[in-house]
């Protein structure tokens, strides 16, 4: 799978929400339209959380190459695929915290996958 494929997976989509968790930009500290930079691409659909940055729109467009083109999402499923993916990626985190505090997650709903 080739760069432009793989950023408009669910894999990515998934991978992308699960990162912007942070809600703020990691340049200026902004919560506006929130887009995911990748660092090195040398780990493309198994990225580290690392190989990542947190970035506003204004600060990704100063440090993506001026040759990468911006991708539009042109699917009208998209949307509903973010906001899926999204959800995913909150509910593997309350899991993991569940676990992490030593708690069973099926004890609190969580029944293998749920999406």
């Amino acid at each position: 799978m080739n760069y432009y494929e793989y950023i408009q997976s669910n894999e990515w989509m998934y991978t992308a929400e699960r990162i912007k968790i942070q809600r703020r930009c990691q340049e200026c500290s902004s919560e506006k339209r929130l887009e995911v930079h990748h660092l090195t691409y040398k780990n493309l659909g198994n990225e580290q959380p690392d190989d990542l940055l947190v970035l506003c729109h204004r600060c990704h467009s100063k440090k993506r190459p001026k040759k990468v083109k911006r991708i539009r999402f042109i699917d009208p499923r998209s949307s509903k695929m973010r906001r899926i993916a999204k959800l995913k990626a909150l509910m593997d985190l309350l899991k993991e915290a569940l676990i992490a505090d030593g708690l069973d997650p099926t004890d609190f709903g969580f029944e293998g996958d749920l999406l």
